[in-house]
């Protein structure tokens, strides 16, 4: 008996919805679906909130349990928030209260055990904890996520546990798919043989984020033969499932116009998507500070908030957490009107050998070892075109009142003459002294690339800024307040 339980989790009531999320347990499940190898799967991805999952969770479990069947395997795999606090990794679900933290969440701990519970040959474990681009994995120092981890391998029997980044470091997504399951799955569809062990997925990973150059790095705690066997897939069906997963393009049709028309035709056709000169880059970026200028997005906030926005000219270099924008768009830097320069510099990683592992689970103090490995990093990173009007949003909510907190939102751009590319970042100020206030992280997340001529386009990402802004400060008031996740207005009541 081989069992696969999938949780996806998007919709939060307290914290940033996670539209990515939902797409990628829907895309594993494909792939398990595929593999045509489990007898039973549990597979949640609505009604997300607590109650429900628990209760889905606990059944499909204790049906196992009491059937005395062997178990061959298990595949766990969660997609959301995720927390590491108290030295226990939570499972974010979407009633998430931070004074409910133990009933509103799913512990690493109660998983395992219910895993324990049915004894299987093989766990698998692969968590995508993200926020739409930005990780949400809190650390209380020491590789908190690792040593959670380290512990629990030692009560399997084989196991393959699969992180989509360090614990210190964030997991990005787009709307479509999170970077690490989209990795996963790749690590199958583009596999060169039809038999797939979970080792030849995780060597796919790893190559494939070396070669990002982004600032997340997937790791893995694994306890087997690397000969256990995740799936066998033709090419026939790899490409089904591509096709499925990612969506058809009619390649044969666009090869067979662009062998009709000649190079001319091609130049001509390929510059239309252009701009045509600076002065067109200025005007879309007119029509942004117009269009958040104009907003009506925040009004129900301006009751018990002050709105400022600024439109600013300023060194990249001076942002807080700049890196990781440069990390986004390291792969397109040659098309941009940006300058990015990388150091090499040496950075300690714990080693986690069996035997450590196995002492450490036994109770005994094992001193911690650690290897240098050398890591490409971003020193400095600018924009090269500077005639803009501005190159930097920040609207900031000043509270009226003293009970509330400071909030702001930040957009910075990058360009080419063909493309935007928007980052933004929610964040909470916290107050240092009486009335003075620093943000001292942020986490940036990118909207897709955007053609300058679609207009429309350009605007409906700066509505989802502006709506994901007012989520955000509202999600944070009713929790602070708790406020029923229910009443949808802010300002006014239901009656």
């Amino acid at each position: 008996m081989k069992l696969a339980l999938l949780i996806g989790v998007s919709e939060y009531d307290t914290q940033q919805n996670l539209p990515g999320c939902e797409n990628d347990v829907k895309a594993i499940k494909e792939i398990i679906d595929a593999t045509k190898k489990y007898d039973d799967k549990l597979v949640i991805h609505s009604q997300t909130n607590s109650n429900n999952v628990k209760q889905k969770v606990s059944n499909f479990f204790d049906k196992h349990r009491k059937s005395d069947e062997k178990i061959e395997e298990i595949f766990f795999y969660f997609s959301g928030h995720g927390s590491y606090q108290n030295d226990e990794f939570y499972y974010i679900l979407s009633d998430y209260e931070s004074t409910k933290l133990n009933r509103t969440t799913y512990k690493n701990s109660e998983i395992d055990e219910l895993i324990k519970s049915i004894n299987p040959e093989l766990t698998i474990k692969v968590i995508d904890a993200c926020e739409s681009g930005v990780r949400y994995i809190k650390d209380n120092g020491e590789n908190g996520v690792q040593k959670m981890l380290d512990r629990t391998t030692a009560n399997f029997n084989s196991c393959y546990f699969m992180f989509s980044s360090q614990s210190n470091e964030s997991s990005y997504a787009l709307d479509t798919l999170s970077y690490f399951t989209e990795s996963f799955i790749n690590g199958v569809l583009l596999h060169d043989v039809d038999t797939i062990r979970y080792r030849d997925i995780l060597d796919f990973i790893a190559d494939d984020f070396s070669g990002k150059n982004l600032a997340q790095t997937p790791f893995y705690v694994t306890q087997g033969t690397n000969t256990e066997v995740f799936g066998s897939f033709s090419n026939k069906l790899k490409a089904e499932l591509k096709e499925h997963i990612f969506g058809k393009v009619d390649t044969e049709e666009i090869q067979t116009k662009n062998e009709e028309m000649t190079l001319i035709e091609k130049i001509v056709e390929d510059a239309k998507s252009y701009c045509e000169s600076i002065d067109d880059i200025k005007a879309a970026f007119s029509d942004i500070e117009l269009q958040i200028t104009s907003t009506s997005k925040l009004e129900e906030l301006t009751t018990i908030y002050n709105c400022q926005t600024e439109f600013e000219d300023i060194y990249y270099k001076d942002i807080v957490d700049i890196d990781k924008v440069a990390n986004f768009i390291s792969e397109d830097s040659e098309e941009l009107f940006v300058d990015i320069k990388y150091v090499v510099k040496p950075f300690k990683v714990q080693v986690n050998d069996i035997a450590t592992q196995m002492r450490r689970a036994l109770g005994n103090y094992v001193e911690p070892k650690y290897r240098e490995e050398k890591r490409r990093v971003v020193d400095y990173y600018e924009i090269t075109e500077d005639s803009l009007p501005y190159n930097y949003v920040k609207i900031d909510l000043s509270p009226k009142y003293p009970n509330l907190t400071k909030y702001n939102c930040r957009l910075i751009f990058a360009f080419s003459k063909k493309d935007l590319l928007i980052f933004y970042s929610y964040n909470m100020y916290k107050e240092i002294r009486w009335g003075e206030f620093e943000v001292e992280k942020i986490d940036w997340r990118r909207s897709p690339k955007v053609h300058f001529k679609d207009k429309a386009k350009i605007k409906s990402q700066i509505d989802e800024i502006l709506n994901g802004y007012n989520d955000f400060v509202v999600n944070k008031l009713k929790n602070q307040f708790s406020i029923s996740s229910e009443k949808s207005n802010l300002i006014t009541s239901d009656k």
